[in-house]
């Protein structure tokens, strides 16, 4: 049977299903991986649609399309949710069931994070040089991508690492427990930390729209770190 670049020794998983250990599998594999893989999820979820109506003006310019985004594209998150779940049972290699969708998932995260700051200009009534159109076109790749096939490959695969990691039942309440907080964590970066140091810069549009394309590349670098612990 021919391999896979899954099955090569970098990318084979490190938890021994006979004797999961704290550290460092778990603590770096199921609690800071997962939490720095999370970030940016959790300031997405924060501050997106602040981006759309403060920034991109997309309230003010294009009320309906903004609306209509966000109810037609649920279709497309629930079939990839769906899509994504079935996936994770075709894959059998030494990374595991899970962790090739997760590395999979880092390359569409990144592309999408780009898309939604970097990629998607502001309109020329709003203070920018494209057209109203360009840019509905630009929000709707970047949140399809991200809500749609992005984060549910990387979610449905990190929620699947603590069932496939081991049997023993201890050891996988262990490894619950440190992914459940890696969750809060990054929960709590984005809405109790980040909010001292970029709450105030939205009430500016045009500063607003230079300073989260650096938030964003700071995103991308601390989730490709997290990715590949976990």
């Amino acid at each position: 049977m021919k391999s896979s670049i899954f099955d090569k020794p970098l990318f084979r998983a490190r938890v021994d299903q006979k004797n999961a250990k704290l550290f460092p599998e778990g603590a770096l594999g199921y609690l800071v991986g997962p939490t720095l893989a999370l970030i940016s999820n959790s300031f997405i979820a924060s501050y997106l649609q602040k981006y759309y109506t403060d920034v991109l003006g997309l309230s003010t310019w294009a009320p309906v399309f903004l609306i209509l985004l966000q109810v037609l594209s649920v279709i497309l998150v629930v079939t990839g949710n769906l899509v994504v779940g079935r996936l994770i049972n075709k894959f059998n290699t030494k990374a595991g069931r899970a962790r090739p969708l997760l590395l999979i998932s880092l390359h569409l995260i990144e592309l999408a994070i780009f898309v939604m700051f970097f990629f998607t200009p502001r309109q020329i009534e709003f203070g920018g040089q494209a057209s109203g159109i360009v840019t509905c076109i630009m929000v709707a790749i970047g949140y399809n991508l991200y809500f749609s096939v992005g984060y549910p490959l990387y979610y449905a695969s990190h929620s699947a690492l603590v069932g496939l990691s081991t049997r023993d039942s201890k050891a996988r309440g262990l490894l619950a427990t440190l992914s459940n907080g890696a969750l809060l964590a990054a929960m709590g970066v984005c809405t109790m930390i980040l909010p001292f140091f970029i709450g105030e810069i939205f009430d500016v549009p045009e500063k607003a729209y230079e300073v989260l394309k650096w938030v964003a590349l700071v995103l991308v670098i601390i989730t490709i770190l997290g990715t590949i612990l976990e």
